[in-house]
């Protein structure tokens, strides 16, 4: 039992420390790509696949309904991290317990991000089949999909290929 107890308290300092160093990248990630944003004219990204203007209103709306289900995203996150500190803060770590939040978390964010392909599904079956192939063609980058997602100072930095 005695060499349990240190071996726990290692575990759950390992964990507050990854807790705050994830909280630390996030927020110095967003900083970076904050200073290093590249403005991009929504227009850049849309004028190659020549939208009209019902499709670029379209566009618009889902650009709209996106940065909702983001800042909504945004929101639980923060929720979610003080939850899981506040666990971690009990004198018993609740293993159930903070599996539970993180899997439930786990299902919002998905559950999110369902919502917004099928949003994006939605409006590719707007355009031409010519713009459609065009498109996904260029989402490629993932640059490419974020400029049009999020519009111009979305299209931060530029990404660099995982490949």
């Amino acid at each position: 039992m005695r060499a349990a107890v240190p071996w726990t308290l290692f575990a759950a300092s390992f964990v507050v420390n990854l807790v705050f160093l994830g909280g630390v990248l996030m927020s110095g990630g967003r900083e970076m790509v904050h200073e290093t944003a590249v403005e991009l004219p929504p227009a850049d990204v849309t004028d190659p696949l020549a939208l009209t203007e019902a499709q670029a209103a379209g566009l618009a709306a889902l650009r709209d309904r996106v940065q909702e289900r983001g800042a909504a995203l945004r929101e639980a996150s923060g929720a979610l991290r003080q939850e899981l500190l506040g666990l971690l803060a009990k004198p018993a770590f609740d293993r159930a317990a903070f599996g539970e939040r993180l899997h439930a978390a786990s299902a919002q964010r998905e559950a999110q991000f369902l919502e917004i392909a099928e949003m994006l599904h939605g409006y590719l079956q707007d355009l031409s089949a010519e713009q459609r192939a065009d498109l996904l063609q260029r989402a490629q980058d993932r640059g490419f999909m974020k400029a049009l997602l999020f519009g111009g100072a979305a299209a931060a930095a530029p990404q660099k290929s995982s490949n």
